[in-house]
């Protein structure tokens, strides 16, 4: 069985632990990823390795809803997963399309103004209903997200499905639950985010389209291992 790391800090521990429980280190097709550090190496990990297993492994506090464990956990951790006694937690996606890319996030999609002392100008289409909106602009979030920057700007996690959140905007509005999001830029320039990484410049007269994901992030659970 094939692991790979994610990290930037140091991995020596967790190495020796993979390699004395039998796992064999290769990036090339990892059967299972290990996470070492805080939520953003975490979303960095789904990013470079969408869909594979993960295993996040931190020393400090939890703010995403994904089953972490300590590193000094990880020799019992390799064991159990050589041995194959574990179980997998799916959790979804949201996408978007963007000048002609595709956007992929475990947490979020965010719309927000290039000029932080500009508002945007944008109309938002909800499930087939319009509305013009001015502000910042907007968190589209997984319940896998909720519990990060859509809850900063104000908002309760959620359990399943995909919410958008607003940021500072007028007139102001609750989030709302969607299967389909629509945003047309109207004035100013704006960048659409995937999670912390990828970005796409839209200008006015551009739109993003939101959905929820088929795609899916997996958590590696282990029964008997306290977090």
């Amino acid at each position: 069985m094939d692991a790979w790391i994610v990290s930037h800090e140091p991995t020596g521990q967790v190495r020796r632990a993979l390699r004395e429980a039998g796992l064999r280190l290769s990036r090339a097709r990892p059967d299972v990823v290990f996470s070492l550090g805080g939520d953003g190496t975490l979303l960095e990990a789904e990013a470079a390795f969408p869909g594979v297993p993960k295993v996040p492994l931190r020393d400090r506090g939890v703010f995403s809803p994904a089953p972490c464990y300590h590193p000094r956990q990880a020799a019992r951790i390799a064991q159990l997963i050589a041995a194959g006694r574990y179980r997998v937690r799916e959790w979804g996606k949201v996408e978007a399309a963007a000048a002609g890319r595709r956007l992929l996030a475990l947490n979020e999609i965010q719309v927000r103004s290039q000029n932080p002392s500009r508002a945007l100008r944008f109309t938002l289409t909800v499930d087939g209903k319009a509305s013009t909106v001015i502000g910042d602009g907007i968190v589209a979030a997984t319940a896998f997200g909720s519990t990060g920057y859509y809850r900063s700007i104000g908002n309760r996690p959620f359990s399943r499905g995909v919410r958008v959140g607003f940021n500072n905007v007028y007139p102001r509005r609750p989030p709302q639950a969607f299967a389909r999001c629509r945003l047309r830029i109207e004035r100013e320039l704006a960048w659409v985010f995937a999670d912390t990484a990828t970005r796409v410049a839209l200008r006015p007269g551009q739109q993003v389209t939101i959905r929820p994901s088929k795609e899916k992030a997996r958590f590696v659970i282990f029964q008997g291992v306290r977090r």
